[in-house]
């Protein structure tokens, strides 16, 4: 078993190099499955080290779904 899918992983290394959130720790199940393989994870979860304002937030939004679009349908919902 694979706890996530080749995309997944490939979309949490770059994620994981973009400087408005390279700071931030995989947290939640992701994390988990990763390090123990008891369950496939379809989600990311992101914990960021520091309380996070409004605009700071929308940064690291339009840095994540440039970085993500073209294979992300949940940020073609939101459009």
């Amino acid at each position: 078993m694979s706890a996530v899918s080749p995309i997944l992983k490939q979309t949490i290394l770059e994620l994981q190099n973009l400087s408005s959130i390279s700071k931030f720790s995989l947290g939640g199940g992701t994390n988990l499955a990763l390090r123990y393989n008891h369950r496939v994870s379809i989600d990311i979860d992101f914990i960021s080290p520091i309380i996070i304002d409004r605009v700071t937030f929308d940064k690291i939004i339009e840095e994540v779904y440039a970085a993500t679009y073209s294979r992300c349908n949940f940020f073609r919902n939101l459009r």
